[in-house]
Order: structure tokens, then C-alpha cells, then sequence
């Protein structure tokens, strides 16, 4: 059989990448957009190289004739995704474009997070009547990925499964995004909540699916939070999401920048004229590191 046996689709913003490369590195060798969809009139899963296709486009053209998952987030943590790129606000032309061919009634809302929620409506409504299994991205398991395996006819190892669901950072793809509260909802409020009970999400992500530690990115002032029930530690920078929550969650607190390691002892050795580091290779080394830090 050529062609993509399983076709995982949702909401744009909704970790499609992160699913495709969870799924690829458990041996189910999955695409991500890979088949083309824009201007076109049919989903072409023969054009598909792998075993599997995660893709947001796939929605407009189901059913397709191969077992479907409806993959689906917390609705703020969408909509503040798609506001923060703009995507449906002339920040991706192609894919409001898109949008737009499928789903016009998103457009009878102003732009913004009016217009982000409308297209989380639209969107999974199209989805899930067509879907015949429903995974949120941030609770996945082995027997999420067993079944789908099952139905696609695939073999596949769940211990493989369980590395790969380890492995594979959550953030992958992570852009900008725009914090969002329910009342930032207007009068789609009630919808996006009652659709988003019907799926059992919350309204947010889980703070605890960040992954631990989290690198800073170009802003040097770097905070470090505790989870007060783990013991985790994870790093943000000012104005971040993460950063964000973290500051408002009971369950966090701030700590202190990292402690610097404890000054190993001094060494009594006979300084020489011809060596530049009395401390031996140790103080070389540590010298080479200020070197290139600085």
C-alpha cells in the first residue's frame, strides 16, 4: 500500500509537528504538511512518503478512506497562538486564504481573538463528525498511539512508543502567542466553552507539560520557578507565556537566578615562570572557557 495509512488533523497551532515527530520517532513514520493542500480540490494521500500524515489542511477534505484522529488543544492556548502569529489577520496570507475557501463564516468576525475563536469552532466541527479516534496533545500515551497503530495495521513496539513520548520536546514549533482569557472571548465565550467541556480540555495547557528548564531565549534576564509539589525547576524570560503563568500559579514559586558551583579548593603548587597556569590543566581549561564566553 503506498501512501499514508493515518491521517492525524485538527486545529492549526494544535502541535501537529510535535505529533508527527512523537509518532516518527516511535517507528510510524509520520509527515507533517507534507501533501499539498492550498488550491487544491482533493487531499492526495498518495503523495504522502510516510506511513502517516499530521497536517491542520487535511480538515476541509474528510472523510478519507484511512483511520483519522482529531487531535485537539486547549482552546486559549490556540487562539492565543493564531493572534500572536496573526495568522488569520494578513500575517499568512496562504493560510487565511485557506481558511477563508472552507470555513468563510470565521470571516464574519472581526479580526483577532473574535476571529481565532471562531476559526477553533469552525475547525474542529469539521473534524470530529469524520475522526474515529480523538487525542488531546498534551495528555498523549502508548495506548493512544497502540490503538491508532491497531487500526492503521501496523506493527508497532510500545517500548519504542514510551521513548518516543519521552523524548519528544513539546516545544517543538513553539512561535509567539498572545495570552488570552475566556472574557477576551466576547460573545463566542459560551460556544468555545461548552465545545471545549465536550472534549474534556481546560481552558489552558497544563503549566507541568513545559518542558523542564526551559532555555532562554534572547532576553538575559532569565527568571528561575520552582513547582512547590515536584521540585522542578524551570527557567522564563519576562513577558513569556510560561513566564506568565508561572508568575500568576500558586503552585510555582520565583527562586533565585542559578547558584554558581562552589570554588573548588585552592591548589598549593610552585608557580613557574614558563607556566602561565600554575593550577595545572584544570585553570588551563577553566581559562579557555572565560576565553570564549567573553
Amino acid at each position: 500500500m503506498t501512501g499514508a495509512r493515518f491521517v492525524v488533523t485538527g486545529c492549526a497551532r494544535s502541535a501537529t509537528m510535535y505529533t508527527a515527530h512523537m509518532l516518527t520517532a516511535a517507528g510510524l513514520d509520520c509527515g507533517h504538511e507534507r501533501v499539498p493542500a492550498y488550491r487544491r480540490d482533493t487531499f492526495d494521500l498518495s503523495s504522502s512518503r510516510g506511513v502517516g500524515e499530521s497536517s491542520c489542511l487535511a480538515a476541509p477534505f474528510l472523510p478519507l478512506d484511512i483511520p483519522t484522529v482529531h487531535l485537539v488543544r486547549p482552546p486559549l492556548d490556540v487562539i492565543g497562538s493564531l493572534v500572536g502569529r496573526r495568522m488569520l489577520d494578513g500575517g499568512h496570507e496562504s493560510f487565511a486564504a485557506f481558511v477563508h475557501a472552507h470555513a468563510p463564516e470565521v470571516f464574519e468576525h472581526p479580526p483577532g481573538v473574535e476571529r481565532a475563536a471562531a476559526y477553533w469552532l469552525a475547525w474542529n466541527r469539521m473534524v470530529e463528525p469524520h475522526a474515529h479516534l480523538r487525542w488531546c496533545s498534551t495528555t498523549l500515551d502508548t495506548r493512544d498511539v497502540a490503538t491508532l497503530a491497531h487500526r492503521a495495521g501496523i506493527e508497532v513496539d510500545t517500548t519504542a512508543v514510551e521513548q518516543a513520548l519521552a523524548a519528544t520536546s513539546r516545544r517543538i514549533n513553539a512561535r509567539e502567542t498572545t495570552r488570552i482569557a475566556p472574557e477576551d472571548l466576547g460573545e463566542l465565550a459560551p460556544e468555545v466553552d461548552a465545545l471545549r467541556e465536550h472534549y474534556g480540555l481546560p481552558w489552558h495547557e497544563p503549566i507541568d507539560t513545559f518542558d523542564e528548564k526551559v532555555p532562554a531565549m534572547s532576553n538575559p534576564d532569565v527568571h528561575w520557578f520552582r513547582n512547590k509539589r515536584t521540585g522542578k525547576e524551570w527557567a522564563a524570560n519576562p513577558g513569556r507565556p510560561e513566564h506568565t503563568r508561572m508568575t500568576a500559579d500558586p503552585t510555582f514559586e520565583r527562586i533565585e537566578d542559578e547558584p554558581a558551583p562552589a570554588p573548588k579548593p585552592k591548589r598549593t603548587s610552585r608557580k613557574s615562570k614558563s607556566n602561565p597556569h600554575p593550577g595545572g590543566l584544570d585553570e588551563f581549561a577553566a581559562s579557555e572557557e572565560r576565553g570564549t564566553d567573553g
